[in-house]
């Protein structure tokens, strides 16, 4: 070996090992700890803490490990140290997830770095990774997947990623349920497998650097990557009919102001989610008609075995910071026959102003009940264009 290099890299991991000299736990037997342990606290079924030696790695040594890093590089009192081994019965993928808190305070929703123990006890990982359990109830489980796919996508795009990652979805050996979605939500990630775990240095420099990318992505994203991705008007309407009007609250049906949602912003774009279960209880409200005209006849939906109707806002969402309620109200969603809705999307301003005139007479009552103000004047207004998709 160069004699120079030498002592160059000597030096350099000298100036390494005094800045976190108070870190050091031996990470590599931490891990090992959980990976050569973990089966046998699975067998409890019930997630019980135990002094056990992997859940001592899990609950305490792992989270003091990337708490010390945070407060040695970032901010500590911005991030939160979270580790899991299942709510209710034990997870097979054991996690310690690290959440800056104007992202997410919780692993079930935002984006987030977090070390997860694969399955089979084989490896673990450290990822750049999502939580889709919320987006997944809104929306549905088979949504959250492939927008977290795009997320992921989009995300990759706002930073370098490091030559070593791997990029997009990861093996946990997962069978099913959040282990899955673990897999297919990650953006960029670091693989350990139990037979080759990193060194302290290894570890440290690669949470390092996904902290980087992380906070890069915070700047360009905030706190929801559906900036980067909004969810399209195609994948709204088929949320829409996935949904059982029965299992709806009736709270959804009442005229009363709603607080003003937070938009989902950041420098890519700024836009407004929209609840399903609101328009939902709309469409149901209108007997799943046109309401421009019931006898407008479509086709019936393949997902509940009912007429396909598709819902609306009449006061368009992108106008949503004019107001100080909320304008994803029952009250401003309208059901319509696709041809109605793609004409006052794609129409001439004179043959949409009958529709609206129509629309607008009825609900009239209704919006100044939810605290939407609205004159005939200023609806024809942001009608005059050609409406985006994701007004609707």
């Amino acid at each position: 070996m160069n004699e120079k290099y030498a002592c160059n890299k000597n030096i350099e991991v000298a100036i390494f090992n005094d800045k976190y000299l108070s870190v050091y736990l031996n990470s590599m037997q931490a891990l090992k700890d959980v990976l050569d342990n973990y089966h046998e606290s699975l067998k409890g079924v019930v997630a019980i803490r135990t002094r056990s030696v992997d859940q001592q790695a899990i609950f305490e040594k792992l989270p003091n490990f990337f708490q010390k890093i945070i407060d040695h590089t970032k901010d500590g009192g911005d991030f939160i140290v979270q580790p899991s081994i299942g709510a209710g019965n034990m997870t097979s993928i054991p996690w310690v997830a690290i959440l800056k808190k104007s992202v997410t305070l919780t692993a079930q929703d935002g984006y987030y770095i977090v070390l997860l123990f694969a399955q089979d006890m084989k490896s673990c990982t450290l990822s750049l990774d999502q939580g889709v359990t919320e987006l997944g109830k809104k929306y549905s489980s088979k949504l959250a997947i492939v927008k977290a796919r795009e997320f992921a996508e989009r995300a990759v795009l706002c930073f370098k990623p490091d030559p070593r990652a791997t990029i997009g979805p990861i093996n946990l050996a997962a069978k099913s349920g959040i282990g899955k979605a673990y897999e297919a939500a990650a953006i960029e990630s670091f693989r350990y497998e139990v037979d080759n775990l990193p060194s302290e240095e290894t570890l440290i420099a690669d949470f390092e650097i996904l902290l980087d990318h992380y906070e890069r992505l915070i700047e360009v994203a905030g706190s929801s990557l559906e900036s980067l991705a909004p969810i399209t008007e195609r994948q709204y309407q088929a949320a829409v009919q996935g949904i059982a009007e029965l299992d709806l609250s009736a709270s959804l049906r009442q005229d009363v102001p709603k607080k003003k949602p937070q938009p989902v912003s950041g420098v890519a774009r700024t836009c407004y989610s929209r609840d399903p279960s609101v328009a939902i209880a709309a469409l149901s409200a209108a007997n799943f008609q046109c309401e421009v005209e019931s006898g407008h006849r479509t086709f019936t939906s393949k997902a509940k075995r009912r007429q396909y109707i598709e819902a609306h806002h009449l006061i368009p969402i992108s106008v949503q910071d004019e107001f100080e309620y909320s304008l994803d109200v029952s009250a401003n969603v309208v059901g319509l026959c696709p041809l109605c809705h793609k004409l006052l999307h794609l129409g001439m301003p004179a043959d949409k102003k009958p529709i609206l005139n129509k629309l607008f007479e009825e609900r009239r009552d209704r919006l100044r009940k939810s605290g939407i103000p609205m004159t005939e004047k200023d609806l024809f207004q942001h009608y005059k264009t050609e409406l985006a998709e994701e007004d609707a």
